[in-house]
């Protein structure tokens, strides 16, 4: 459990994610004896609370669940329905799916309907009903008996059960387009592109991502079928229009910029009505061309909730990274490496979760990661690193000039410094040789001018550090009718360079160059949290 009330990068430290419930078994917990323990402990807590002493007064605080989030197979079986391929399997609405020849066999897709053909939004009172009349072979709108989850307090069933964007967007339909476009089984398909894989493999692996990225691309050819849904996310917002534009068909290019481009929007941390009208026509046209591009059976429930619920869910519960399972598998994987043996490991995952409490209580300074050392404090920020003679090259005239100095005796060239200001942000320029794999001196200013950092001046009488920047020209990206993709940017740089103080600079751009005719992209990141959120 996380709590919500925390600042979205403590909610999700793993210090800070709750473990409320444990099992060990051959298979599956019965889910209605497992989650209904849990609900009778957070209906004590929304009942009754915790007592604690705040500012030296007795508070009681309670508690409620918000929403709870699960893969497909694992919302079937707490919710006690028909699984993800069965019929009536949308938790948020009464839509059946329909039967459709795939292969040799079968399976069941979810079509795009017209808003008049539209099955109707589910509610807590017709879940209730519906759970409390099916059973087993009489199964009520997809549901078999009832869930531990009607008892839990003040929790609506349907608005608290959202769609998984980790597991539905990017472990399924992002990587379902890959397997489509590479695979050798769909060779006599239109958007079949696996014969220019190497060539794609080439483009990605010349890009080099900012530090809040934690992977590095990957070869395509040999890892795009076991891709992580970290490494997933990058490619579709990022790596996927560069790498594949001119190669792809443009009406597949146009679908996939759609997915990509609604999917951004929902990611921000300042969602707007605009941006969520966007998303909604963007994610309604990537479900509406699914089944016209791609074979129908490939269009099942993951597609559904994206294109008719999720950006419902965002206006209910908040931005995507707010409720995906992303932290909790974190810590799951965390979990998995502290068992060792085949004994009772509930017990070593115990002491190990009390041990790294006591270490976090009592030596912090062990979980701070790695930090920059022998830091040098200056008026607007900290200098990390060298302090070296500023080059003489083409730029030293116009340094003087703009610091109205007569020679160089005064100014110094650093290459790292951190913001104090923007609690220890860090920042390189381009001229920090050691950065060899990602580009880290893309930034955009206060003003919203889009620039490269050459290096860092350090001015010795005012204590000022200055940046030496490239302003870049930046037009919108933009494909069909929908001008999906808008929200990257096509780069071209200024002859002239910048002096601004280091202060002007706000937030780290994605560098994106792919290697192909000169192109280069620009993209924000859609929130500003960096990798404690956007993994």
């Amino acid at each position: 459990m996380a709590v919500n009330e925390l600042n979205p990068c403590a909610r999700f430290a793993r210090e800070n994610v709750i473990l409320a419930g444990i099992w060990q078994g051959k298979g599956k917990p019965p889910f209605n004896t497992f989650i209904g323990s849990f609900c009778k402990l957070m209906n004590d807590l929304y009942d009754t609370g915790i007592t604690e002493k705040l500012n030296g007064e007795e508070t009681t605080v309670k508690l409620k669940v918000i929403c709870g989030i699960y893969d497909l197979p694992a919302k079937a079986a707490i919710l006690n329905m028909t699984q993800y391929n069965g019929s009536d399997s949308c938790i948020t609405c009464e839509e059946p799916g329909k039967t459709v020849k795939q292969g040799k066999g079968t399976s069941r897709c979810f079509p795009y309907r017209e808003t008049a053909e539209k099955y109707p939004n589910r509610n807590q009172a017709g879940v209730k009903l519906a759970m409390e009349r099916g059973t087993e072979r009489n199964r009520i709108k997809g549901f078999k008996g009832t869930s531990p989850l009607l008892d839990l307090k003040n929790f609506d069933i349907v608005s608290g059960t959202p769609p998984d964007y980790m597991h539905g967007v990017l472990l399924g339909v992002t990587k379902t387009l890959l397997y489509k476009w590479f695979s050798s089984t769909e060779s006599k398909k239109e958007y079949f592109i696996g014969d220019k894989v190497k060539l794609i493999s080439k483009r990605l692996n010349s890009i080099k991502p900012p530090e809040s990225m934690e992977r590095l691309p990957r070869d395509l050819e040999k890892n795009y079928t076991h891709f992580k849904a970290t490494e997933l996310q990058a490619w579709l917002i990022y790596y996927g229009i560069p790498c594949v534009e001119g190669i792809l068909p443009n009406k597949y290019l146009e679908h996939f910029a759609c997915l990509a481009e609604g999917v951004y929007f929902l990611l921000g941390d300042k969602i707007s009505k605009n941006d969520l009208q966007r998303a909604h026509i963007l994610l309604d046209a990537f479900f509406r061309n699914f089944s016209n591009l791609y074979p129908a059976g490939s269009c099942g429930l993951n597609v559904h909730n994206i294109g008719m619920h999720m950006v419902e869910y965002v206006r209910v519960l908040g931005p995507l990274w707010s409720w995906s399972c992303f932290p909790f598998e974190d810590c799951n994987s965390m979990i998995t490496k502290t068992v060792h043996g085949t004994g009772d490991v509930t017990k070593q995952v115990m002491k190990i979760k009390e041990a790294q409490a006591l270490l976090r209580n009592n030596l912090p300074l062990i979980f701070k990661g790695k930090n920059w050392k022998n830091l040098k404090p200056v008026a607007n920020c900290e200098i990390a690193g060298a302090i070296t003679e500023v080059p003489k090259d083409e730029n030293t005239n116009f340094i003087l000039e703009e610091l109205g100095l007569s020679d160089t005796s005064c100014i110094k060239k650093v290459d790292r410094v951190i913001m104090v200001m923007l609690n220890g942000k860090k920042m390189y320029s381009g001229s920090y040789t050691r950065m060899k794999r990602r580009i880290c001196n893309t930034f955009l200013t206060k003003r919203g001018i889009a620039c490269s950092v050459k290096y860092f001046i350090f001015h010795e009488q005012t204590q000022l550090i200055f940046a030496l920047v490239i302003p870049l020209y930046l037009t919108e990206y933009r494909i069909g009718e929908l001008r999906a993709g808008k929200y990257l940017f096509t780069s071209t740089a200024c002859d002239k360079c910048k002096l601004l103080l280091v202060n002007e600079l706000e937030e780290n751009l994605w560098y994106i160059d792919p290697k192909v005719n000169g192109k280069i992209f620009i993209a924000k990141m859609p929130n500003s949290y960096g990798h404690s959120v956007f993994k």
